[in-house]
């Protein structure tokens, strides 16, 4: 709770009309409970968490702390950890705030770490689990998936087994982790990754990059964005959208059509003006990233001899070459990508990389290649795997939409 502001941020209530109403919403919270159920629960979850105290404004926060303590045995007041012990106040324990977008492992992840103690990690399909040494976090193999969850602040890595002598490989893997993060297959590496080949998606920016023996080279970085042709913008030229699209809403959402008329004007008005390009030497707008934003990349990869091809989608990304010929194991990769921003002020600092119908094939010098691994389902099995997909389709739209 806090102040009613406008919508520069300015209170539009005296300190006690502020209070007047938040004494009513508690009061009104008790009398409702105890009519319906004859008693209000002993246990309060404050649903504006982190906020410091018990509400963004010292003064708020006082009226809410005295009603959460007359009312409540028990608050959690916090979000982040899972962990509270005999020196948490009572009313102002931590909750941990698990999302969609977790997998198992990543909420067993935060919580062995919050606790610190052993935990048993979700493993799925065993019988691909075994085909992997898993070197860093914990994985688990759901159908034609391999979802790779990191360490806090760390990663995780996991070899391919048998994988030793792989040499001239197409790879092929869809990668749907959320775009804050890495996602990194490594080509030709040898146990201590003092030699590799290896091509990442991280922060949506695609790497690629070879270590030969002394120390790691970036031959490609490549902005993701810049990659699909989007639109390259100044920070004033982004500030100036974002001023016409708030006006476009007051216009929508105004109380009067004279006021409707007013600031549809002024949008108008705000997007005719000039706003320093980039060109003209103004800052380039880096949207941040968002913890919970989706990512969805094909990546093909092709290296025979010394020479490297990387797809995205179906275009070419890179196209160069390398300088160590020598053979070495495939290996994945997961990392945590930094905090990024979250408009709730989440903090999570285990990233779920995700490798979708991963495909490893040989590349002959005569002939098709053999399939050195693959995660794609076949026969009645891909048949059954996608009828479940489009079911689970089908009834997430209906949670999303009605």
């Amino acid at each position: 709770m806090d102040y009613i502001r406008d919508e520069h941020g300015v209170p539009k209530e005296s300190y006690e009309m502020m209070k007047g109403r938040i004494d009513y919403d508690y009061q009104k919270l008790r009398d409702d409970y105890r009519e319906g159920l004859g008693s209000v629960p002993q246990l309060y979850v404050l649903m504006h968490a982190n906020t410091g105290s018990f509400g963004n404004n010292d003064r708020v926060s006082a009226i809410n702390e005295k009603w959460i303590k007359e009312l409540f045995s028990m608050n959690f007041n916090r979000e982040g950890y899972a962990l509270n012990d005999r020196k948490s106040s009572i009313y102002d324990l931590t909750r941990m705030q698990p999302q969609a977008y977790w997998y198992p492992n990543h909420l067993l992840m935060r919580i062995k770490y919050d606790i610190n103690e052993d935990i048993v990690f979700n493993r799925g399909d065993e019988a691909r689990y075994v085909l992997w040494n898993i070197a860093e976090g914990a994985a688990e193999f759901q159908p034609e998936k391999i979802i790779l969850t990191s360490l806090p602040e760390k990663r995780g890595q996991m070899y391919l087994k048998n994988s030793e002598e792989f040499k001239n490989i197409n790879l092929s893997v869809l990668l749907t982790g959320n775009k804050l993060g890495s996602q990194k297959i490594y080509l030709r590496a040898d146990p201590q990754l003092n030699r590799f080949i290896s091509v990442s998606i991280t922060n949506n920016v695609l790497y690629v990059s070879e270590n030969n023996g002394s120390g790691a080279k970036d031959l490609l970085a490549l902005n993701l964005d810049r990659f699909d042709g989007k639109e390259r913008l100044s920070v004033a030229e982004d500030k100036q959208k974002a001023e016409v699209r708030e006006l476009e809403a007051f216009a929508k959402y105004a109380d009067s059509p004279e006021m409707a008329k007013q600031y549809f004007a002024q949008g108008k008005e705000k997007e005719s003006g000039t706003a320093a390009t980039i060109e003209q030497g103004e800052k380039e707008y880096i949207p941040n990233i968002s913890v919970h934003e989706k990512g969805k990349r094909l990546v093909h990869i092709e290296l025979k001899d010394n020479n490297l091809q990387v797809s995205i989608g179906g275009q070419e990304a890179f196209s160069g070459t390398v300088t160590d010929l020598a053979a070495g194991s495939v290996a994945l990769e997961s990392a945590w990508g930094g905090y990024g921003w979250s408009q709730r002020n989440l903090a999570d600092d285990v990233y779920d990389g995700v490798f979708e119908s991963l495909v490893i094939k040989e590349i002959a010098d005569a002939g098709q290649g053999k399939t050195l691994y693959s995660d794609k389902l076949g026969g009645f099995e891909a048949f059954r795997h996608q009828i479940k997909k489009t079911w689970d389709s089908v009834v997430n739209w209906f949670i999303v939409h009605l």
